[in-house]
């Protein structure tokens, strides 16, 4: 029984150790094969902004008055150029003829970028031969 005892207590350890690593592996082998598979690719999903000047006109092909895109700005500009517009829409319409404002647009660019497959290559450096010692053989 003490004989036992002592054989369960000496593979305790290692058992333990090995659940341990086995653990690891489930954790760390997804994320290498992410990185070093053959298909690596990523999404990435950006918001991009837009200031747009609209200008109310008739529209002589459908015979309606609207507003029309005559301008734009990117949202980082520093000067702010649309500032020197109000940003209050108006009913478009005869009254309000040439009538322009701005309002910012947001839009959603989605890139797909796929990378090739990984590869690992080295060359040892300043090495000698047996490393300095003559080679024996029978």
């Amino acid at each position: 029984m003490k004989i036992k005892r002592n054989l369960l207590g000496l593979l305790r350890k290692p058992l333990f150790y090995f659940f341990i690593f086995v653990l690891a592996l489930g954790y760390v082998t997804p994320a290498l094969a992410d990185y070093l598979g053959p298909d690596r690719t990523k999404t990435v999903t950006t918001t991009s902004c837009e200031v747009v000047l609209l200008e109310c006109g008739f529209n002589t092909n459908k015979n309606i008055w609207k507003y029309n895109q005559s301008d734009s700005w990117s949202c980082a500009s520093e000067s702010k150029p649309w500032q020197a517009y109000p940003s209050n829409e108006r009913t478009c319409g005869p009254a309000n003829n040439g009538y322009e404002y701005w309002s910012r647009e947001y839009s959603d660019n989605t890139s797909t970028q796929t990378f090739p497959p990984a590869t690992i290559s080295g060359t040892l450096q300043n090495c000698n031969p047996y490393n300095g010692f003559t080679s024996y053989s029978d």
